[in-house]
């Protein structure tokens, strides 16, 4: 059964639904920002050395890297309108978020949880 165009587009209550959450994701991450960036520079100058973590979840610039792609795949789910983008979008966003979740520099904060779950 073949769909028109129209009907792979978010619409009406849904769409406001959707903007709604992406924006409280967005401000949550955003509010974050100036702890990141004084995070960041704490751990390159003493970075944190557990066995437990893998060398990546150690990592100061996966650290910043995961959170700028988190903010940018939360801002891109806010402005689109087609239901496969914005799906397609959301994959690699919990994918993020969840690494998030679990690196070293971040398991302090509840935040990401928050915002992966």
């Amino acid at each position: 059964m073949k769909t028109s165009p129209a009907s792979q587009l978010i619409t009406g209550q849904l769409r406001r639904v959707d903007r709604v959450v992406m924006a409280g994701l967005l401000v949550s991450l955003l509010v974050k920002l100036p702890l990141f960036v004084a995070g960041f520079v704490v751990y390159r100058q003493l970075p944190l050395h557990d066995p437990f973590f893998p060398r990546f979840l150690q990592s100061s610039l996966v650290y910043i890297s995961l959170y700028l792609a988190a903010v940018f795949l939360v801002a891109v789910c806010l402005v689109i309108d087609s239901r496969r983008l914005a799906l397609a979008m959301r994959v690699p966003m919990l994918g993020v978020l969840f690494l998030l979740c679990i690196h070293q520099q971040t398991y302090n904060d509840v935040t990401f949880v928050t915002c992966f779950w």
